[in-house]
C-alpha cells in the first residue's frame, strides 16, 4: 500500500516538473482566489451592523480552515475521481479492475497534483501562524488540525459520492442504447433528489469541513463535537466506498 502511495508520488512530480509555468500558473491563480477571500473576510471582520457576532478570532481561523482544506484536497484528492469519470466515459476502466489491489484506492493515492503543492505548504504555514498568533491552546491546536484533516477526508468522500453516479449516467447509457436517440445526458449530482444534494453539497461542507473545526480551535462548541466530526467522516466514507463497488458491478454488467 505505502509503495502504491510512493509510486503516485513520484509519477506527480515527474508530471510537475515537466511542466513548471502550469505549476506557477496554478499556483497564482489559487491564490488569487485565497486574495480575494482575504478581502472578504476582512470586510466581515469590519463590519459594524448590530447584528454581527462572529469574534474576530473565529473568523480568521475559519479563513485559515477553508485554505487549508481546500489546498490539500486539491493536492492530495482531487484529480482522482475526476480521472474515473474519465476513464468511465471512454470505457478503459476495465485494466484497473483487474489489478491486485482496490481500484478505488489506486485512484485516490496515486493521483496528487503537484501544481498545488506551493499553495498546500503556505496554507499549512498560515494555519500554524494563526494559531501561535491568537495564543490558541495546544490542545485545540492538535484537534483542530485532526478536524481539518477530517475535513479533507469528508469532501474527499463527498465528491466520490457525487462523481461515481457516473456509472448509473452518461456512458452506462451510451453503451445499452448505441443509437444517438437513446443517450440521456446527466450530470453525475442530477442523479440525486434534490434534498439529498442540498446535504451533501451544502449542509455537510459548512458544517463538518470548515465550520465545526473552526468552532472547536475557537472555543464555541464542545470538545465533543471531535468525535461526532470523526463519526460523520467514517460513515461518509463507508458510503463513498459503498456506492463506487456498486457502481463497479454495474459497470461490468453493461460492459460485458
Amino acid at each position: 500500500m505505502l509503495r502504491i502511495i510512493f509510486i503516485g508520488f513520484k509519477s506527480g512530480l515527474s508530471e510537475a516538473k515537466k511542466s513548471p509555468l502550469n505549476f506557477w500558473l496554478s499556483a497564482f491563480v489559487n491564490f488569487s482566489y485565497y486574495i480575494a477571500q482575504a478581502f472578504f473576510w476582512y470586510a466581515i471582520l469590519n463590519s459594524q451592523s448590530p447584528g454581527y457576532i462572529l469574534s474576530d478570532d473565529f473568523v480568521i481561523i475559519f479563513f485559515a480552515t477553508v485554505c487549508l482544506v481546500d489546498n490539500f484536497y486539491l493536492f492530495l484528492f482531487g484529480k482522482g475521481s475526476l480521472l474515473l469519470v474519465k476513464k468511465v466515459k471512454s470505457l478503459k476502466l476495465e485494466p484497473h479492475l483487474t489489478l491486485p489491489i482496490n481500484t478505488q484506492f489506486l485512484y485516490v493515492a496515486t493521483n496528487i497534483a503537484f501544481e498545488h503543492f506551493l499553495l498546500s505548504f503556505l496554507s499549512l504555514i498560515l494555519f500554524f501562524t494563526v494559531h501561535i498568533y491568537l495564543g490558541t491552546n495546544i490542545l485545540l491546536i492538535f484537534l483542530h488540525f485532526i478536524m481539518a484533516l477530517e475535513g479533507v477526508l469528508i469532501l474527499t468522500s463527498i465528491t466520490w459520492i457525487i462523481r461515481t453516479t457516473i456509472f448509473w449516467t452518461t456512458s452506462l447509457v451510451s453503451i445499452k442504447n448505441s443509437n444517438p436517440c437513446f443517450k440521456v445526458l446527466v450530470r453525475p449530482e442530477q442523479s440525486f433528489h434534490g434534498v439529498v444534494r442540498f446535504i451533501l453539497m451544502f449542509i455537510l461542507p459548512c458544517l463538518f469541513i470548515t465550520g465545526v473545526p473552526a468552532s472547536v480551535a475557537s472555543g464555541i462548541m464542545s470538545m465533543k463535537w471531535f468525535f461526532i466530526q470523526t463519526l460523520v467522516t467514517l460513515i461518509l466514507i463507508f458510503i463513498a466506498k459503498l456506492i463506487f463497488d456498486i457502481g463497479v458491478k454495474r459497470y461490468s454488467k453493461y460492459i460485458t
